[in-house]
């Protein structure tokens, strides 16, 4: 793949503007797919508070929502790229949309990989691997996520029925760039996911009982607030690659 340099600062900024620049069309073209999630989600909590929920129930809910992200992807992608705008729901149960959730899957994997290894290593009380700290993960957690944004252009070409082949010609030369791209999309949306969960504690310590019938309300702005963080990501993917094309 032909990769041209670009700045961190050019898709971190073209990638805002997507939401940015017409911030109103954005939040009513995800009204439908937030107030979806948000009763799917008290729905949920509604079963698991009264003892009704089982793993299958939880699986399929963070199912459901990885494939209405993979949508949104899909959606990004086709409107910077090909300058085609549709439906978030249009792919939702196409099986490029499956194909693409897998992928999502298959490339989240391999960055958490030294997660899931901590994790196993943790529960079985054991602190050390060969003999180093297993603290030291988190460096190879780095690396494995650029490793991981290295195919992240698969993504993009399935959205676009463009050939892919999971091999070393995938890979491309920016993943650093793209880690520190997301990096502080993360954190730029943490923020105020912070300042919402903080509230919500704060209600439900003062006042448990005003808190059961707003909670729905906090619920719908988090989901908002991941929405929008979900189109800068995907934002940022496709002009990413855009730039690579070039």
């Amino acid at each position: 793949m032909k990769n041209s340099s670009f700045a961190v600062s050019e898709i971190l900024n073209k990638s805002f503007q997507f939401i940015f620049a017409n911030l109103s069309s954005r939040l009513k073209d995800g009204f439908l797919l937030v107030v979806l999630i948000t009763l799917c989600f008290n729905a949920l909590n509604a079963l698991m508070a009264n003892a009704l929920a089982t793993n299958f129930t939880i699986l399929l809910f963070v199912f459901f929502s990885m494939l209405l992200m993979s949508s949104i992807g899909i959606s990004v992608h086709k409107e910077i790229l090909s300058n085609y705008k549709q439906s978030f729901f249009s792919e939702f149960l196409s099986l490029k949309n499956i194909k693409y959730f897998i992928n999502i899957f298959l490339i989240t994997l391999v960055a958490i990989f030294p997660l899931l290894i901590h994790f196993l290593f943790k529960i079985s009380n054991k602190m050390e691997i060969l003999g180093l700290n297993i603290s030291y993960l988190f460096i190879l957690w780095i690396l494995t996520c650029i490793l991981s944004l290295k195919f992240i252009f698969i993504l993009p070409k399935i959205a676009l029925d463009y050939d892919y082949n999971y091999s070393f010609s995938e890979l491309n030369t920016v993943g650093s760039k793209l880690f520190i791209i997301f990096f502080i999309i993360t954190i730029f949306f943490f923020i105020p996911s912070i300042i919402i969960l903080s509230l919500q504690i704060a209600l439900l310590n003062s006042n448990s009982q005003i808190y059961v019938y707003v909670k729905p309300i906090f619920d719908l702005i988090s989901f908002y607030i991941s929405y929008l963080n979900y189109l800068v990501v995907f934002a940022a993917i496709s002009y990413a690659y855009k730039k690579t094309k070039s």
